[in-house]
């Protein structure tokens, strides 16, 4: 069997592993130590990112979660939930304030158009998906004083904190769901807190720790890691916008096979005449 090289890339940035004709990569989610055994999460344990950036490490009280599809209102377990991507979630303050000064961009007087750019910069990431569509549908005056907006509040606000949809995401164990979260609160425990009810519309996201395990994959060097190759290896490891990872690989790989063993390779590279790798 011939041997070659293994590439995985992930979370944006290339790591190179080297393996033998049979590897092994253990991926891990942030809940697990170095040995792949769980180090602390309980069943509802979650990291809850909330809109002004601030994460807190809370227990889910939460039951279930109530959605509304395009085909209809669905109701979701806590416990086969995985990972929520909130929309943007207005209160009815602050979408009235919104659709005033969305009104106000068209306005004939000049000082109405200002106040309302200002407005809705101030509003930054709620009116940030509202302004989106303007910008796409609006008329030729509207449509330059929302680009405006948009451009200002990115100067003030960091990309990961802005949002273009409305829709939330529950990322199940078996498939996503796209929606409207319809519960008003959803039941918290902190440590530090105490019993908490959290409004959707002052989260980002919450993703649940105790469901992430370490997931050993063996990868067939021979038929993935030839170089140049584009075949591209199943693993079956989810990875959303807000999940750490982990991967720790062992394994040799044979660079030059027509002299076996005379230059062999691990994950932490070349090294220099047969020795073993990690």
């Amino acid at each position: 069997m011939k041997n070659g090289r293994v590439a995985l890339s992930l979370l944006g940035g290339l790591i190179i592993l080297f393996a033998a004709p049979v590897a092994r990569t253990n991926v891990q989610g942030a809940g697990t130590d170095g040995s792949g055994t769980p180090n602390g999460p309980t069943a509802g344990q979650a990291e809850v990112r909330f809109a002004n950036g601030s994460i807190v490490v809370m227990s889910l009280l939460q039951e279930h979660v109530e959605i509304m599809t395009a085909y209809g209102k669905l109701v979701v377990p806590q416990k086969d939930m995985r990972l929520i991507e909130f929309g943007v979630h207005l209160t009815d303050d602050e979408r009235q304030k919104t659709e005033d000064a969305v009104t106000r961009l068209s306005s004939n007087a000049f000082a109405d158009r200002e106040t309302a750019v200002r407005d809705l910069v101030e509003l930054g990431p709620r009116a940030y998906a509202r302004l989106h569509r303007v910008a796409a549908n609006g008329d030729a005056e509207a449509t330059k004083r929302a680009d405006l907006a948009i451009r200002r509040i990115r100067e003030n606000v960091h990309p990961r904190l802005l949002r273009t949809r409305d829709d939330d995401v529950v990322r199940t164990v078996k498939f996503a769901i796209v929606g409207r979260i319809v519960n008003p609160t959803l039941k918290a425990k902190a440590e530090e807190f105490g019993e908490l009810e959290l409004r959707p519309a002052k989260l980002l996201a919450i993703r649940w720790l105790a469901a992430e395990a370490s997931k050993e994959v063996t990868v067939d060097a021979a038929t993935f890691g030839s170089q140049g190759g584009q075949k591209w290896m199943e693993t079956g490891i989810r990875v959303g916008p807000h999940m750490g990872l982990k991967v720790t690989a062992m394994g040799q790989v044979d660079l030059w096979p027509q002299q076996p063993g005379q230059y062999m390779a691990g994950p932490d590279g070349n090294n220099g005449g047969g020795g073993r790798g990690m």
